[in-house]
Protein backbone atom coordinates (compact mmCIF):
# COMPACT_ATOMS: atom_id res chain seq x y z
CA UNK A 1 0.00 0.00 0.00
CA UNK A 2 1.15 3.41 -0.66
CA UNK A 3 1.16 6.73 0.55
CA UNK A 4 -1.56 7.22 -2.01
CA UNK A 5 -3.55 4.78 -1.59
CA UNK A 6 -4.19 5.77 1.69
CA UNK A 7 -4.87 9.29 0.70
CA UNK A 8 -7.22 8.33 -1.46
CA UNK A 9 -9.20 6.07 0.47
CA UNK A 10 -9.24 8.36 3.38
CA UNK A 11 -10.66 11.30 0.53
CA UNK A 12 -12.76 8.63 -0.44
CA UNK A 13 -14.48 8.49 3.08
CA UNK A 14 -14.27 11.99 3.30
CA UNK A 15 -16.19 12.11 0.61
CA UNK A 16 -19.07 9.71 1.49
CA UNK A 17 -19.04 11.01 5.18
CA UNK A 18 -20.36 14.24 3.55
CA UNK A 19 -22.88 12.50 1.56
CA UNK A 20 -24.69 11.09 4.16
CA UNK A 21 -24.71 14.39 6.47
CA UNK A 22 -26.28 15.78 3.11
CA UNK A 23 -28.42 12.49 3.24
CA UNK A 24 -29.94 13.34 6.52
CA UNK A 25 -29.74 17.06 7.02
CA UNK A 26 -32.27 16.45 3.38
CA UNK A 27 -34.30 13.94 5.55
CA UNK A 28 -34.70 16.15 8.61
CA UNK A 29 -35.95 19.15 6.49
CA UNK A 30 -38.45 16.99 4.62
CA UNK A 31 -42.04 16.42 6.84
CA UNK A 32 -42.18 13.49 8.43
CA UNK A 33 -43.82 10.33 6.88
CA UNK A 34 -43.95 6.75 8.18
CA UNK A 35 -40.74 4.79 8.15
CA UNK A 36 -38.82 8.13 8.78
CA UNK A 37 -37.76 6.81 11.93
CA UNK A 38 -36.34 3.15 10.62
CA UNK A 39 -34.20 5.51 7.51
CA UNK A 40 -33.03 7.82 9.45
CA UNK A 41 -31.69 5.58 12.13
CA UNK A 42 -29.84 3.73 9.43
CA UNK A 43 -28.61 6.30 7.87
CA UNK A 44 -26.87 7.72 10.92
CA UNK A 45 -25.14 4.12 11.48
CA UNK A 46 -23.62 4.15 8.43
CA UNK A 47 -22.86 7.39 8.99
CA UNK A 48 -21.29 6.98 12.14
CA UNK A 49 -19.42 3.48 10.37
CA UNK A 50 -18.24 6.06 7.78
CA UNK A 51 -16.68 8.21 10.19
CA UNK A 52 -14.64 5.22 12.53
CA UNK A 53 -13.35 3.79 9.19
CA UNK A 54 -11.58 7.45 8.40
CA UNK A 55 -10.91 7.82 12.18
CA UNK A 56 -8.87 4.56 11.56
CA UNK A 57 -7.07 5.40 9.01
CA UNK A 58 -6.17 8.26 10.17
CA UNK A 59 -5.05 6.81 13.58
CA UNK A 60 -3.22 4.02 11.74
CA UNK A 61 -2.38 4.78 8.25
CA UNK A 62 1.07 6.04 8.74
CA UNK A 63 2.26 3.03 10.91
CA UNK A 64 0.85 0.83 8.18
CA UNK A 65 2.22 3.26 5.33
CA UNK A 66 5.49 2.65 7.55
CA UNK A 67 5.35 -0.60 7.66
CA UNK A 68 4.58 -1.25 4.34
CA UNK A 69 7.32 1.38 3.06
CA UNK A 70 9.99 -1.29 5.45
CA UNK A 71 8.35 -4.75 4.02
CA UNK A 72 8.51 -3.06 0.05
CA UNK A 73 12.44 -2.24 1.18
CA UNK A 74 13.16 -5.24 2.38
CA UNK A 75 11.82 -6.77 -0.80
CA UNK A 76 13.85 -4.66 -3.20
CA UNK A 77 16.73 -5.86 -1.44
CA UNK A 78 18.01 -9.34 -1.55
CA UNK A 79 15.32 -11.70 -0.73
CA UNK A 80 15.38 -13.92 2.22
CA UNK A 81 15.66 -17.54 2.05
CA UNK A 82 12.06 -19.90 2.67
CA UNK A 83 12.04 -22.64 4.35
CA UNK A 84 10.15 -25.50 3.22
CA UNK A 85 9.29 -28.48 5.26
CA UNK A 86 9.91 -31.70 3.67
CA UNK A 87 7.82 -34.79 4.00
CA UNK A 88 8.74 -37.60 5.30
CA UNK A 89 6.13 -40.67 6.41
CA UNK A 90 8.66 -43.13 6.88
CA UNK A 91 10.41 -41.39 9.54
CA UNK A 92 9.12 -40.41 12.99
CA UNK A 93 11.56 -38.05 13.64
CA UNK A 94 10.76 -34.31 13.76
CA UNK A 95 11.06 -32.76 11.01
CA UNK A 96 13.65 -30.01 10.18
CA UNK A 97 13.04 -27.07 8.03
CA UNK A 98 14.99 -27.18 4.98
CA UNK A 99 16.35 -23.87 3.04
CA UNK A 100 14.96 -23.29 -0.55
CA UNK A 101 18.00 -21.40 -2.49
CA UNK A 102 17.74 -19.96 -5.67
CA UNK A 103 19.94 -22.77 -7.26
CA UNK A 104 17.32 -25.01 -6.39
CA UNK A 105 14.09 -23.37 -7.41
CA UNK A 106 13.90 -21.74 -11.02
CA UNK A 107 11.11 -19.49 -9.63
CA UNK A 108 12.91 -18.05 -7.15
CA UNK A 109 15.74 -17.37 -8.99
CA UNK A 110 13.99 -15.68 -11.38
CA UNK A 111 12.32 -13.36 -8.76
CA UNK A 112 15.46 -12.66 -7.26
CA UNK A 113 17.27 -11.69 -10.27
CA UNK A 114 14.20 -9.11 -10.79
CA UNK A 115 14.79 -7.96 -7.00
CA UNK A 116 18.11 -7.41 -8.18
CA UNK A 117 17.23 -5.83 -11.51
CA UNK A 118 14.38 -3.13 -10.10
CA UNK A 119 17.20 -2.68 -7.12
CA UNK A 120 19.46 -1.39 -10.07
CA UNK A 121 16.90 0.63 -11.83
CA UNK A 122 16.04 2.04 -8.62
CA UNK A 123 19.22 3.14 -7.76
CA UNK A 124 20.33 4.29 -11.45
CA UNK A 125 16.89 6.81 -11.38
CA UNK A 126 17.39 8.23 -7.88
Amino acid sequence: MTKETLNSAMLLLTAKVTEQYGLIKDAMARPSEPGDMEKLASMALQLASLENGLAALQTYGESLTAAMDEAHSAAMGEPSEVEVEEDDEDSDEELSPRRLTPEMSSTLKRVTDIHKRQKELKEESG
